[in-house]
């Protein structure tokens, strides 16, 4: 019977190959691989070569993305991801909510909202008052925004709960019909 043993000479040899399969160059030091370390991510391709935000746009996991140039950081160009709680507050409508009978708000967020589409938003609820340019007052308990519509014309509504967000993200898609 014979046995194979793999020495440091044969270790030797594989490094390189290894370092050279990773993207690494020739001249980097020999890299050394644990067993329990050896899985391949399937998306590993695209974020190596294209980094992730990059990678996270080309596979959809990120949306609402606004491009940067900077020219004094030598026109390079830098990605940020731009959050619905940075949109500006177009105005926000109080009223009596027709299933709980609790008074609830809804801010007009995004640049596409007028002062007629934000009356008649405000005048399908009940009991309701517009004001122009004022965000919603945060509620005790908060657990988040519930966001329906498009980028420019968003209605963000507080959440509050018991900080279950699970309860608050189903109340939100099921009644809502938001994210």
């Amino acid at each position: 019977m014979m046995r194979v043993s793999f020495g440091a000479t044969v270790w030797s040899l594989l490094a390189p190959g290894i370092a050279a399969a990773v993207g690494l160059p020739d001249s980097h030091p020999s890299v050394g691989v644990l067993s329990k370390f050896n899985f391949k991510c399937p998306y590993a391709e695209e974020w190596v070569t294209k980094g992730p935000l990059q990678a996270a746009l080309d596979l959809g996991l990120v949306q609402n993305v606004t491009t940067i140039t900077t020219s004094k950081s030598g026109g390079r160009q830098q990605l940020r991801r731009r959050t619905q709680q940075d949109m500006i507050v177009a105005g926000s409508c109080v009223y009596t909510n027709a299933w709980s009978g609790q008074v609830a708000c809804l801010e007009m967020r995004g640049d596409a909202w007028t002062g007629a589409t934000m009356e008649s938003r405000c005048a399908s609820e009940t009991d309701s008052t517009l004001t122009a340019g004022a965000p919603c007052a945060v509620p005790d308990g908060m657990t988040g925004w519930c966001l329906v519509g498009e980028d420019g014309s968003i209605e963000a509504t507080p959440m509050a709960g018991d900080n279950n967000c699970g309860q608050t993200q189903s109340a939100c898609e099921t009644f809502m019909t938001g994210t």
